[in-house]
């Protein structure tokens, strides 16, 4: 089992989707924080560059994701561009803050503060 961990983690993203069909011990494995969070590690370094998709510009790029901010209506998105997903933020009631997204270890969720 340790081999075929080993090799999972240097697998794209989208392929382990894919995998996740193969099995029910597969799809627990891939879905296994421990192993998504090492996934996430060894990846970081050959990670998407950051660019910007006009008309939003890149402000943040954290564990392959990407918080992005519209030129003009200052909609905030989360762009995930291995997984080709993209999540809007409700605009804030307050305006002229500072925003940015962290990763809460203690949770395993991600935080928009």
């Amino acid at each position: 089992m340790e081999l075929i961990i080993e090799i999972l983690n240097h697998v794209e993203v989208k392929n382990l989707l894919r995998f996740k069909c193969v099995s029910k011990e597969m799809k627990l494995l891939i879905e296994d924080r421990y192993f998504v969070r090492k996934h996430l590690h060894l990846s970081q370094y050959g990670s998407f560059p950051v660019m910007d998709q006009p008309p939003f510009a890149a402000l943040q790029s954290y564990d392959g994701l990407i918080l992005e901010k519209h030129e003009l209506s200052k909609q905030l998105r989360i762009r995930n561009p291995a997984l080709e997903q993209v999540f809007y933020i409700p605009n804030p009631h307050e305006k002229n803050r500072a925003v940015w997204f962290d990763f809460a270890p203690i949770s395993g969720f991600y935080k928009l503060v």
